[in-house]
């Protein structure tokens, strides 16, 4: 779709939202037409300037105006490579969405190229970046599996007072009075989980957004990290990766 930058803000808009032929926007020191992993920019180098943002069938154009006279305007078409558009300047890195949870994404997608560095392999920088993270949220899940735990132990103390105490107001007493004696909290095991969600989800939106893992090799047959995972088995693709991932998962629960 179309994004510009007011000197403040990256505003996006996506091609399939646009219904007017033309859209106009004041004061806008860029403006792209982007895609997952390029953009073209038209940019207004020295003060923010009038654009314009053209549908045309199925072609969608941009507009910058200069003066009345004269116009300067500087081109970028490439790669939406973050660190690349850090150096070109002019705020450009913000093309790349994020979403609201960029300020946890953009030092995880550092992270990774950090890795990148150490190993020369993408898919083993996501691993180490993947045990980093888990490694700083322990202690929330450590805290999240004891609370869980806690509560499994008070199940059947829990159940005697639902069958034999009728009254809902006195029920919910002897419950929290359960809860103090054991020193149990009934949220504590979803709250640890729920504070360390924005984490996995800029985790995500980094290996989802990042260039540079587009066609970049991991093993055997995995050849590109940044499409789906299939080995072909007698003309089927089967996600061996994920069906690993339901393995591990069912012995972690267990």
């Amino acid at each position: 779709g179309y994004t510009w930058f007011d000197g403040q803000k990256a505003y996006r808009e996506p091609f399939n939202k646009i219904t007017t032929e033309q859209q106009s926007f004041n004061n806008v020191y860029w403006i792209a037409v982007n895609d997952k992993y390029f953009m073209s920019t038209l940019l207004s180098p020295s003060e923010p300037a009038a654009a314009r943002a053209i549908k045309k069938d199925d072609l969608f154009r941009t507009r910058i105006a200069g003066s009345d006279t004269a116009a300067s305007i500087r081109l970028f078409t490439g790669p939406k490579n973050y660190s690349d558009l850090q150096k070109v300047g002019y705020e450009l890195q913000r093309a790349v969405d994020f979403g609201s949870l960029g300020v946890i994404a953009a030092p995880l997608l550092s992270l990774l190229h950090f890795f990148y560095g150490l190993t020369g392999n993408f898919g083993l920088a996501i691993i180490l970046l993947t045990i980093l993270v888990k490694f700083v949220v322990y202690p929330l899940n450590s805290a999240s599996y004891r609370q869980m735990k806690a509560m499994q132990d008070i199940a059947p103390e829990m159940k005697r007072i639902r069958e034999t105490i009728k009254d809902k107001s006195l029920q919910q007493q002897e419950m929290m009075a359960l809860y103090q004696k054991k020193g149990v909290n009934p949220m504590g095991g979803c709250l640890p989980m729920l504070i360390q969600m924005p984490v996995f989800i800029g985790l995500y939106w980094v290996l989802l957004l990042d260039i540079q893992l587009r066609h970049a090799p991991f093993v055997f047959w995995i050849h590109d990290l940044s499409a789906p995972e299939k080995l072909m088995i007698g003309g089927f693709g089967v996600p061996v990766m994920v069906l690993l991932f339901v393995v591990s998962m069912l012995i972690q629960q267990w």
